[in-house]
Parts: structure tokens; sequence; C-alpha cells
């Protein structure tokens, strides 16, 4: 059946119920609003349900990364060029957006995150945005998406176990901080060492489906999957550290 104004909010309230997503538990969101397309400004009713059915006061981040080369990244102005979802939750205007010019999030109830704190100078690693997700006990959701299309969580994975298809590069790249200063950086990037290398990043998940916290449910077409990143992140670092060809096709 396909989701239309009259079995929205049904559909996503058994949709959240199946994967167990938990108002009480951060979350990370990624999604597709493909399935939505017969609402109405789908990206604003998404969002309405999400934060009504949140807790005050637990963490909701959303990725807003920067994939297009820019000159400067700002925190404030620089779209989001992943989706009409983050960039609408964007020009809300709440929350704090991370200083990563690339793999930047925007966090929305997260009083002890301090975006200057944090090592913007690289997306994967100790202290980056992904660490903090992983500290803090995130759970993913993947909203009518699968983790091919959108698990970024894995790169850092791969950066972890220090896989041997991508390499270490650095480049120039400018933000622009909380104070409204303009800060020149080497960015440091794990990078695919050939364009020809491809991954398969829905090979995760014959490994993670025994996780306690692994769920997969539909919408209504397209499959959405919920897992705590801890489950993630442990069941896949052992995995590449074990094989780390494991993810490529």
């Amino acid at each position: 059946m396909q989701i239309n104004e009259d079995n929205f909010k049904i559909k996503i309230t058994k949709l959240f119920d199946e994967l167990e997503i938990r108002n009480n538990e951060p979350l990370l969101i990624h999604s597709s609003l493909y399935e939505l397309y017969k609402l109405e400004n789908p990206e604003n009713q998404l969002w309405e349900f999400i934060s009504e059915y949140m807790h005050k006061g637990v963490g909701i981040a959303i990725p807003t990364y920067c994939f297009a080369e820019q000159k400067t990244y700002d925190p404030s102005k620089s779209k989001s060029s992943v989706g009409a979802f983050s960039q609408h939750v964007l020009q809300i205007g709440k929350g704090l957006r991370t200083l990563c010019p690339i793999h930047n999030h925007l966090f929305l109830n997260e009083n002890q995150m301090f975006p200057s704190q944090m090592n913007f100078y690289q997306s994967f690693g100790s202290k980056t945005d992904f660490d903090f997700l992983l500290n803090k006990n995130y759970k993913l959701l993947l909203f009518a998406v699968d983790f091919d299309q959108a698990c970024s969580y894995i790169h850092n994975i791969e950066y972890l176990a220090n896989v041997p298809y991508r390499k270490i590069i650095y480049f120039n790249r400018e933000i622009i901080n909380e104070k409204n200063k303009k800060l020149k950086i080497k960015f440091k990037y794990f990078a695919r060492r050939d364009k020809s290398i491809i991954t398969d990043f829905n090979k995760v998940i014959p490994y993670i489906k025994n996780c306690s916290t692994f769920r997969r449910s539909k919408l209504s077409i397209f499959d959405s999957y919920a897992i705590s990143l801890k489950d993630l992140h442990d069941t896949i670092l052992k995995l590449l550290k074990e094989n780390p060809k494991t993810l490529l096709k």
C-alpha cells in the first residue's frame, strides 16, 4: 500500500515499533523520501513525526554532508548534499552543525556537544563526529534506504580497520568556525586508491542480522533498517580485521 496523507502516521508508527526505535535512545537518521512522494511537504511531515516521537532532550543526529568541493564550508550557510530531508531540518535553524567540512552532522538536544572541541580536521577516527555518535550510544535508522546507499558510518570502520583499498590523502579546506572566523586547514581523508574500486555495504547484513539490536522492516516498498552503532561497529570492525576485503564487490 502506498503512503498517503490518510495512512502516513499509522504506517510510520508501525514501522518505528517494528524497528524498535525507542523514543528515549539517541538516533542517527539517514533517509530517503521516495516512498513519501504522495505527501504534501514530505520532508516536513517526516520531521514533525520524528520530533514529536522522540522525548525532549534525547539526541537526534542528521547527516548534512557536503560532498561537492567548496572553497569554504560555513555551517550556517553551506547546503547539505544528501537530500531534501536534511536540508529541510537545517533550514529550521535549530541544533548545532559540526565543523567537519565533509562529513558534518546537525545535532539536536546535545547540550554537551561543542563542535570547536571536536576533530574537524578529518572525517574518520578519534574525536570526530562518528566517534561522538559511537561513544554516545546512538542507534542508526536507515529510513527507506539501505546500507550501501546511506551508511557512511561504515567508512569510519574501514578507516579504523585500515583497509588496503583506501589510502590517506590530504587537501586544503577553509571553514567558518563558531566565532565566525575563517580557518584554513589541511584536511585528512581516507580515499579509495583507485576509482575502479567498488564496495557493497549491503554485504554487512548477513553478519549483523543476529545482533540483538538489528531490525528490518518495510514502510511500503523499500526496506528500512535499525541497529545500534555499537553493534554495527564491533561486528564489522572484527570482520574487516579478519578479512579486509569483505566489503569489496
